[in-house]
């Protein structure tokens, strides 16, 4: 029996040459927090696709923590500064 599934792309195209990674705003704090971690080689080594998803949630949580503390801070700062105008 023939194999009739469709092939991906055309025929006779060349493939295409990968896109550079947009960085991100966070990177910086994400390679602060593996190299805290210790994982700063396993992520430099492998990329961020070589970590378990135990490490990668690790990393997720503490990037949370420290996002929400700096926000918390500026709001705190802005209502203290609105309160000072009144």
């Amino acid at each position: 029996m023939p194999d009739t599934r469709k092939l991906k792309g055309k025929k006779g195209q060349k493939p295409r040459a990968k896109r550079p990674k947009k960085v991100s705003p966070l990177d910086p704090l994400k390679m602060e927090i593996a190299k805290e971690l210790g994982l700063i080689d396993k992520v430099k080594k492998g990329g961020w696709g070589g970590l378990t998803s135990r490490e990668s949630g690790q990393l997720g949580g503490l990037m949370t923590r420290r996002i929400r503390g700096v926000k918390a801070e500026v709001d705190q700062k802005a209502v203290g500064d609105s309160k000072g105008q009144g």
